[in-house]
């Protein structure tokens, strides 16, 4: 059996807190001090691929956003190089772009939130 490791320490946030899943995203957003998130889609990338690139529908006053990616899902068996992720963030949108390619036949899919810096 795997041994849980106990939450992170941190300061004026109840233990409670970090052992259910709202009090741990309102944890979550206190630690990033943005806002919540503006927007929200999921990318994939195959083959010999590096990028993906997300426009807005509407174009943003700046590219001062934070992108958050999380692995969502998996083809194949991707070089580990695939698994990390940059982004270029522009006002119209932002390139995800993967630090190696995933090879051929397999592909990585990224679950994406733009969430504002703070102001």
């Amino acid at each position: 059996m795997a041994a849980l490791l106990p939450p992170p320490r941190l300061t004026g946030v109840p233990d409670d807190d970090l052992f259910n899943i709202n009090g741990y995203l309102n944890v979550l957003a206190r630690a990033i001090r943005g806002g919540v998130p503006e927007f929200g889609t999921s990318v994939t990338v195959s083959g010999t691929d590096t990028t993906a690139s997300v426009t807005f529908a509407r174009e943003r006053a700046d590219a001062n956003y934070r992108v958050i990616a999380q692995l969502a899902a998996v083809v194949g068996a991707p070089t580990t190089s695939a698994f990390f992720v940059t982004t270029e963030n522009t006002a119209s949108g932002f390139t995800v772009t993967l630090l190696g390619a995933p090879g051929a036949d397999n592909a990585v899919t990224f679950d994406l939130l733009v969430i504002p810096e703070p102001v």
